[in-house]
């Protein structure tokens, strides 16, 4: 019987985000580790399993921390940093800031 090689080629045949979100390691050498693929892996490949879909949740090893909006964030700057011209200048300001502003009304956030 032939071995299937179709999961070591093409982007990553991940769940989609209906399903739970896979988990991610970062470890302090800034290296990823896919625990679905028990592999590790380049932001490239991370960025997309994004794009085709899966939810991620990404754990900072060192301190267990959840560090998914980080990780996401760093791949939109650089990978796709054209789609920040997008954003409204105002809103950006607001999270520099630390004012959340949901449905209308900023408030400032805490502090955490």
């Amino acid at each position: 019987m032939r071995a299937n090689n179709d999961e070591l080629a093409g982007p990553p045949t991940h769940r989609k985000e209906t399903m739970n979100p896979i988990c991610i390691r970062k470890y302090p050498n800034r290296r990823l580790y896919d625990t679905s693929r028990s592999s590790f892996i380049t932001s490239g490949q991370l960025h997309d399993i994004v794009r085709h879909g899966t939810t991620i949740q990404v754990i900072e090893t060192a301190t267990g921390r959840d560090i998914t909006n980080i990780v996401l964030m760093q791949l939109v700057i650089e990978r796709e940093p054209s789609r920040i011209l997008n954003l409204p200048s105002d809103k950006i300001h607001n999270l520099v800031r630390g004012i959340e502003c949901g449905n209308g009304n900023c408030n400032t956030a805490a502090a955490s």
